[in-house]
């Protein structure tokens, strides 16, 4: 019985040495267009846009637009979202030195009407082994007094695109010298839900994976003038996760 034709044969031989060609070619720069495109993507991006049921939209979580705005306006939107009773506010920003009473002391005021808020901190110094921090860097002092923090550090691997970087995993908690240290969204969540945070910090594993939902588009979202005037619905900011950061200059 014949199994393989003439054809296949010198079809498999001619496959064989074209790939031996290719591995003489020093490089394939007018691939690299592709390369780019790919070179971001991973199987877990497939997962959780494409093959998972689309998530319904997280009405736990409000995000507020701080937008390009300066400190004193910020202190009016803290102080609006203040009167909503919300369960835990948390800043995506950094607050390192002083700008004057003018722009300061409105969002001294604005921090102090939030019953949990949280900034973000930033470690610094780690260990050989990447185990351990030496050090924290906070926002200054006058505004820590309102507020406590969770670590912003991110994995972010050797992957940038201009000014945005991808980030899949997550480290929920570090030791910094002899003490654990949160991680900042780890720490929102255990003002909004204690008994998931405990089970959080329990786990064994260094990453947790984050479970993409969406951009801010699929959570409620306020853009700047919408706390400023009160255009919005009470109902999602009352014992719900505000989110403050910048989103954009327009949402």
């Amino acid at each position: 019985m014949k199994i393989f034709s003439r054809d296949d044969i010198f079809g498999t031989i001619f496959l064989f040495l074209f790939m031996g060609l290719l591995t003489l070619i020093p490089s394939f720069d007018h691939l690299d267009p592709i390369s780019d495109a790919l070179r971001d993507y991973e199987t877990t991006d497939i997962v959780f846009s494409t093959l998972q049921a689309e998530p319904p939209p997280d009405t736990n979580i409000t995000i507020v637009n701080i937008a390009r705005e300066n400190r004193a306006t910020l202190g009016k939107m803290l102080e609006i979202i203040g009167r909503y009773k919300s369960a835990v506010v948390g800043i995506d920003a950094f607050f390192r030195s002083e700008k004057g009473p003018a722009q300061d002391f409105p969002l001294m005021m604005g921090m102090s009407s939030i019953e949990n808020l949280l900034l973000v901190s930033k470690l610094d110094s780690v260990s050989d082994d990447g185990q351990t921090w030496h050090k924290v860097n906070y926002s200054n002092p006058m505004f820590m007094q309102y507020a406590n923090s969770g670590f912003a550090n991110v994995i972010t691997g050797e992957q940038t695109h201009g000014n945005y970087r991808t980030v899949r995993d997550f480290v929920p908690k570090f030791t910094v010298n002899d003490s654990l240290v949160p991680n900042f969204t780890a720490r929102i969540v255990s003002y909004y839900d204690s008994s998931a945070y405990a089970d959080l910090i329990k786990r064994k594993e260094r990453l947790e994976t984050i479970n993409w939902t969406g951009n801010y588009k699929k959570f409620f979202h306020l853009d700047v003038n919408d706390v400023l005037e009160e255009r919005f619905d009470p109902s999602i900011i009352k014992d719900k996760i505000i989110l403050f950061g910048y989103i954009g200059d327009y949402v």
